[in-house]
């Protein structure tokens, strides 16, 4: 785990830990005192639109992810969440070895994402719930 994934990650943990409320707090992230990480997949980042894998961030009969840790492994890309496919010129562009938060059910849901350069990225996203 690098660096910047182990501070955001940290920083998201403490953040929920000093919340101490069961409740949704700002854009749906939980306000539970624990999360658990309990999924992992590695994606492959091309020039269609592409999302989280649904049986990894909602596995029939279980609690589905509250939130995502994606680390964009090499090549930046572009990201919309509102369920859109971005292009090579609109969305939130992320460089390569940079991390974000997908907070939420919903945004997790719907979340797309391609490459920003001409090679494609690989993204390693960890999937947590709130206990």
């Amino acid at each position: 785990m690098s660096r910047v994934t182990r501070v955001v990650l940290g920083a998201v943990i403490l953040a929920c830990l000093m919340a101490g409320s069961s409740s949704a707090g700002p854009g749906g992230c939980t306000n539970a005192p624990t999360l658990n990480p309990f999924a992992f997949e590695q994606i492959t980042v091309s020039t269609s639109g592409i999302g989280f894998t649904a049986t990894k961030y909602a596995p029939a009969g279980q609690t589905p992810a509250d939130l995502a840790i994606v680390t964009v492994e090499s090549q930046a890309i572009r990201y919309r969440d509102d369920g859109v496919a971005p292009t090579t010129s609109v969305g939130h562009t992320v460089a390569a070895a940079s991390t974000i938060t997908v907070c939420g059910f919903q945004s997790i849901k719907t979340v797309l994402f391609i490459r920003d350069d001409a090679s494609d990225a690989t993204l390693n996203v960890s999937y947590y719930r709130a206990q």
